[in-house]
C-alpha cells in the first residue's frame, strides 16, 4: 500500500511539472522557417551584368553574364537595397559555371526553369 501512495505522489509531481509549458522555463525559440523544395529562376535583362562575390556594388566582380541568360536563384537578401533610383533585393545565382550576386533590377524572376527559358528579353 505504501508503494501505491508513493507512485501516486510521484505521478502527481511529474504531471504537474509537465503543465508548466515554455512560459515557466524562460526559453524562447525562434520560429523555424518552412523550407520549400522548389527552385526559382531568373533571366538577365542587362546587356552585360556584373556577378559579384558579395551583395554589394563595391564587392569584387567575378564575371559578367549576357542578356537573356537563364540563372538558378540560390538565395536572396532579407532586405531590399536602394541603388540609384532602383530598390530591390540582391540574388545569389548560378549559371552552371559560376555563382555570385546580382542586383534584382537586372533580373526577371520565374517560378520554373521552363518559363524562364521561354522568356525573351527585349
Amino acid at each position: 500500500m505504501r508503494r501505491f501512495f508513493q507512485f501516486i505522489i510521484l505521478s502527481g509531481i511529474i504531471f504537474s511539472s509537465c503543465g508548466q509549458g515554455s512560459e515557466g522555463s524562460g526559453i524562447k525559440l525562434p520560429p523555424t522557417p518552412v523550407l520549400e523544395n522548389r527552385d526559382s529562376w531568373a533571366v538577365n535583362l542587362t546587356k552585360y551584368v556584373a556577378v559579384r562575390q558579395a551583395p554589394d556594388t563595391e564587392s569584387e566582380m567575378l564575371t559578367q553574364l549576357a542578356r537573356g541568360q537563364v540563372l538558378r536563384i540560390i538565395e536572396r537578401t532579407l532586405e531590399k537595397e536602394k541603388i540609384g533610383d532602383k530598390t530591390d533585393y540582391w540574388y545569389k545565382v548560378e549559371d552552371g559555371k559560376s555563382r555570385g550576386w546580382i542586383f534584382g533590377s537586372h533580373l526577371v524572376i520565374f517560378p520554373s526553369h521552363e518559363e524562364a527559358a521561354q522568356y525573351k528579353p527585349e
